[in-house]
């Protein structure tokens, strides 16, 4: 076999090997997102449960640069600390070494095994079921361990070869060249896990000298530290601390195995172990020596991130950005459907503030109040167009039926709401602008039916609020009689307020117009709110 086609059999043994890593992590997200998410957001407590969960996230994922990117997120949208955000990081490392070391056993029927169990399995489940995100795993499984094989037997005639020493000597007598070049291959490869399997399968061949193969280590440790560096360069300053301090992290120790190369390699020599395995425990060791490092001095490379990428955002910039919504997790629908939801009740949540200080903006004639609502209509409308455009790149995947109709019933909600805040904003406000500048008072019976309107609708919106959530047949009921109770109030409230026009109250008949406007509009309010009732019962 000649040399370019052995190159290019290894070539396809990486490629086979990244897409067993790249089917693995999307049937996870995508079967079982949620529990991952879950694992990772345990870690706000302290850093050592930070560093478990960290650790297992990723034997789930087979891969720290996608622990790392959710810890980002995390940390960028405040729902983690960045000292615990280091901590999931460094078990994130952990994890991805104790990976490296399972696949690299040496058991070359499992492969062929899990393809056959795996192919089976999504034949049989592949009518929608939750079981066919399994299949995909074992099928990755196989495919990561068919891929060494290939990559074993095709490396083993370059042990032989003439030509390659002349090659891999100056890398030998440049450590520095060394660690560069692995580490720009890992970061190519996208994963560090794919960079270490290969050497160490080239470094049992006899293809690469233990030397060379642990600066390669060094290197592909480095190299996988700028894949989510470069990843949250465009996100907020604080999602940028987490990958940041990682690389800090793994360039510092770098520095240590290379100042301590001789000494290391002395050690692992004197070790009566293949060099595959002498390669994985070194990688190992690289990361153990991360935790043991770093793990008591996350808080002061924590402040000391935060001082290189400060949070420079200033409060009304976050308040018109969403919260929860995170781009990382669309692979993921169910944790995708878990943010859009939050971030529809954070929506929500505005909504009911706006409608709690509406009333007072008209009666009182209070500009503070009315800019105020006016603000957070912005507000609002910024995050009802995240919403949409979030659950539309969702609905590009591959989602069930019934993920398809939640997206459906989050984004009815969402515009339900933003409408409802479009009627305060444009309608409403107008109307509290006017008033304030007549100076117009209302009489004390009209007051009493405006304010028992408004606290009708105001506790409609809550329960809409729970029924969106838990969607409950018996809390739609209640909601749908309570707009029939509002119905009622308003009809009356319009016959009192025609008998207090005829008895000609001065102040029932300066404010006739805005009376009869303001119990419109919050009629309108209460239909949009009130129709997630329907939804439910529909169902």
């Amino acid at each position: 076999m000649s040399i370019s086609v052995t190159l290019l059999t290894i070539l396809s043994g990486i490629c086979l090997m990244l897409w067993g890593l790249r089917t693995i992590k999307r049937a996870v997200l995508r079967g079982y997102g949620s529990q991952v998410q879950k694992a990772i957001s345990i870690g706000t407590g302290n850093r050592f449960k930070a560093f478990f969960s960290g650790l297992i996230a990723t034997l789930f994922l087979q891969s720290s640069t996608a622990t790392a990117l959710l810890a980002s997120s995390f940390v960028g949208r405040g729902l983690m600390g960045t000292a615990a955000g280091l901590a999931v990081m460094i078990g994130a490392d952990m994890g991805t070494a104790l990976v490296t070391q399972i696949l690299s056993f040496k058991v070359g029927w499992v492969g062929s095994l899990l393809l056959c169990v795996g192919i089976i399995m999504h034949l049989i489940y592949d009518d929608g079921s939750h079981r066919r995100f399994l299949a995909r795993i074992i099928i990755g499984l196989g495919f990561i361990l068919t891929a060494l094989i290939i990559i074993r037997d095709a490396a083993a005639p370059l042990a032989t070869s003439e030509t390659l020493p002349l090659i891999l000597q100056p890398l030998q007598n440049e450590p520095i060249l060394a660690i560069a070049i692995a580490g720009i291959l890992t970061y190519l490869m996208h994963s560090s896990l794919s960079a270490i399997l290969l050497f160490a399968t080239l470094a049992g061949s006899g293809v690469l000298p233990l030397d060379l193969a642990l600066m390669f280590v060094v290197g592909a440790n480095v190299g996988i530290a700028i894949v989510p560096l470069i990843a949250v360069m465009r996100d907020t300053p604080k999602a940028v601390q987490i990958p940041l301090g990682n690389m800090i992290m793994r360039m510092i120790t770098a520095v240590l195995f290379l100042i301590f190369s001789p000494t290391i390699l002395s050690f692992i020599e004197s070790v009566d172990i293949a060099k595959d395995q002498l390669l994985i425990y070194s990688h190992i060791g690289f990361n153990l020596t991360i935790a043991l490092i770093f793990i008591p001095f996350v808080g002061t490379l924590a402040k000391l991130c935060e001082r290189i990428s400060p949070n420079l955002e200033s409060e009304k910039d976050l308040q018109m950005k969403p919260r929860y919504l995170d781009d990382k997790l669309l692979s993921s629908p169910s944790a995708a459907m878990t943010c859009a939801t939050r971030e529809t009740l954070h929506m929500a949540e505005i909504l009911q503030d706006m409608l709690g200080k509406t009333l007072d903006a008209v009666v009182k004639h209070d500009d503070k109040d009315i800019q105020d609502i006016v603000e957070k209509d912005h507000v609002l409308d910024n995050l009802f167009a995240a919403v949409k455009d979030y659950l539309i790149r969702l609905t590009r995947e591959e989602l069930s039926d019934n993920e398809a109709a939640q997206a459906m019933r989050i984004m009815n909600f969402a515009t339900n709401l933003e409408h409802s805040g479009d009627v305060i904003e444009s309608s409403l406000m107008d109307i509290a602008q006017k008033n304030s500048k007549s100076k117009d008072q209302f009489s004390e019976e009209g007051l009493k039916e405006l304010t028992s309107i408004h606290k009708k609708v105001c506790k409609n919106l809550a329960l809409a609020q729970s029924i969106f959530l838990s969607s409950d047949p018996e809390l739609a009921k209640q909601l749908v009689n309570y707009k029939k109770g509002l119905r009622e109030a308003e009809n009356k409230s319009a016959t009192n307020h025609i008998k207090r026009l005829q008895q000609g109250l001065p102040a029932t008949v300066a404010t006739s117009g805005i009376h009869m406007d303001v119990i419109r509009d919050l009629r309108r309010i209460n239909t949009y709110v009130t129709s997630v009732a329907y939804g439910v019962l529909n169902d």
